[in-house]
């Protein structure tokens, strides 16, 4: 995985190029934002986090209205997790041409002055407060490592938070489907670490998400099995050295997702 430091400093490129690119260009440098999350174990981690018991279909109904006259309008959620979650998934649906941009930028950020300058809007009133959430929550947890890496000492409430999270998840019984996709994707992961044309990093970033997807699916956690296989994909997409084979492993987790 990339330092935190590294991670940092990659996003905020990759949003300054979002934020200043002709809106036909969007889609590609919404792609490119994604595949930086997918390589980082810290961004991967917050936006599990933040998206955990998240409710995107009531967040985009509320945030996406229509005034009384009709016009679309955007409010971007006041709490910065809710914030957080609400654009990086709406982000995902662009890329996943769920969601039409340029419907989007019609509907909920109209402009006399052209797409161009909808796009503009949108940037403004959402990219830009996504960014600098995303690096003052990512600061913090770079700020908390060197903490750490200081010994300082952690609060009991914390140690005792920390040993509830490692503690046994409790038993979920496991289905026929999710049997095999873990016996599959186990597979890829030893292919994985196999692969002489990845280096200890890009091995390590891939076989971090293959066993978060492993877990995910074991313990029934529907959030965390869409998330790390949407950083899988990006992963896999961003670095073709993998040998993954995306469509294989989309068919096997949609198994598990359609069983009766």
């Amino acid at each position: 995985m990339l330092t935190r430091e590294k991670t940092i400093e990659n996003f905020k490129k990759a949003s300054a190029d979002l934020v200043g690119a002709k809106y036909i260009l969007a889609d590609k440098k919404i792609s490119e934002l994604l595949k930086i999350i997918a390589s980082s174990k810290m961004l991967y981690e917050l936006f599990r986090h933040v998206t955990e018991n998240f409710d995107y279909a009531t967040f985009k109904e509320v945030c996406f209205a229509r005034s009384i006259n009709g016009k679309g309008v955007f409010t971007m959620p006041a709490r910065d997790e809710d914030a957080l979650a609400l654009i990086f998934l709406l982000l995902v649906e662009i890329d996943d041409k769920k969601t039409d941009l340029i419907k989007l930028l019609n509907d909920y950020f109209p402009s006399e002055g052209g797409k161009q300058s909808s796009y503009a809007l949108f940037v403004t009133q959402a990219v830009i407060p996504f960014e600098l959430l995303v690096e003052k929550y990512a600061y913090m947890l770079v700020n908390e490592q060197i903490d750490q890496d200081r010994n300082v000492e952690t609060p009991q409430s914390q140690v005792e938070e920390k040993e509830a999270e490692e503690k046994e998840p409790a038993a979920v019984l496991e289905s026929k489907e999710i049997k095999e996709a873990s016996i599959y994707l186990s597979g890829e992961k030893n292919m994985i670490a196999a692969n002489p044309k990845l280096n200890d990093e890009e091995a390590s970033e891939i076989a971090f998400l293959l066993s978060e997807l492993i877990s995910a699916l074991k313990e029934n956690r529907e959030r965390d099995i869409a998330l790390s296989f949407i950083a899988l994909k990006y992963a896999a997409r961003a670095n073709k050295k993998t040998g993954l084979d995306v469509d294989k492993i989309t068919e096997v987790i949609t198994k598990t997702q359609n069983r009766e």
